[in-house]
């Protein structure tokens, strides 16, 4: 197969990338994309002009959009770790989500009206899991701007007790539960999946864990 464009138009990796080809469509341009380094390219372009894109109009993408995009950079990312034979025989369409939806996605700040969707591609993209056995608590930055820095945080049994008197903190529940506790017991606020805490200014504060399973939230970082 000497170009790879003799066989696949631009309108079909549109419609590809937007998630409008049957399987067997998709799984066709995946066969030559497996083979043709200059096709992944191509797609790769693609996907990237859409963000930037979406971007310039202030606008995200549909989450079927987004979804696709995430099954086509997780196919084009095991391609080049030299997994060209598998996929030629069997495409997989597994989940998570690509690295390029993070780069090119800001984290929002929590608010209360926030909802566990707002932070799906983030929460949900398996690069961003804990790569690594850990004790207690393990972090990983997913976004930084001028005024705000966005993590992933899991945390197994409490956070250590501390005092933020120049900077807000906010932190978002996906998974598990926790009670925080403000002054050792002068408040305590019991939260799960869903709910959100703004942490109050020059208070001492611990997180601790009520759930068999790690708590997981979103926690931001916010200068005054």
């Amino acid at each position: 197969m000497e170009n790879w464009d003799d066989f696949v138009s631009s309108e079909m990796l549109n419609l590809y990338i937007s998630g409008e080809l049957s399987r067997d469509e998709a799984i066709t341009i995946e066969q030559i994309a497996a083979v043709h380094e200059g096709l992944r390219e191509e797609i790769r372009s693609i996907i990237h002009a859409l963000f930037e894109y979406s971007k310039s109009k202030g606008k995200s993408l549909y989450p079927r959009v987004q979804h696709s995009i995430r099954t086509i950079t997780d196919f084009l990312d095991a391609v080049e770790e030299k997994y060209n034979e598998e996929w030629e025989k069997e495409p997989s369409r597994k989940g998570g989500l690509a690295t390029i939806l993070k780069m090119l996605n800001p984290v929002p700040e929590i608010n209360e009206n926030s909802r566990s969707e707002d932070f799906a591609i983030w929460a949900n993209n398996a690069d961003l899991a804990p790569d690594k056995p850990y004790k207690n608590i393990f972090i990983r930055e997913i976004d930084k701007n001028a005024r705000m820095t966005s993590y992933l945080i899991w945390v197994k049994n409490n956070t250590f007790p501390e005092v933020h008197d120049n900077e807000r903190e906010k932190f978002f529940i996906l998974e598990g539960t926790c009670t925080v506790d403000i002054n050792d017991g002068e408040e305590t606020y019991d939260l799960v999946p869903g709910q959100y805490f703004n942490v109050p200014l020059h208070k001492k504060h611990t997180v601790i864990v009520t759930s068999a399973i790690p708590c997981k939230a979103i926690l931001q970082h916010i200068e005054r």
